[in-house]
């Protein structure tokens, strides 16, 4: 699991903290009967759940850093 990067939506740009991310992980693994783990691997199965967003997630370049 990869919880020191950001997230991004392909489609609105969306970015997601790691900690955004592992909820959406959890919440589409309860709904899809996926494993957690292979979501983490995977993030392009995890959807966008910005509002009217049909996107999915990849993992950035961006380490997350702790707000100032």
């Amino acid at each position: 699991m990869h919880l020191e990067f950001w997230y991004r939506c392909t489609k609105c740009g969306y970015m997601y903290t790691p900690q955004q991310f592992q909820a959406l992980a959890q919440l589409q693994a309860s709904h899809t009967g996926e494993k957690e783990a292979d979501l983490f691997a995977a993030p392009e199965r995890v959807p966008c759940r910005n509002r009217g967003c049909a996107g999915f997630l990849v993992r950035t370049e961006s380490q997350y850093k702790e707000a100032r």
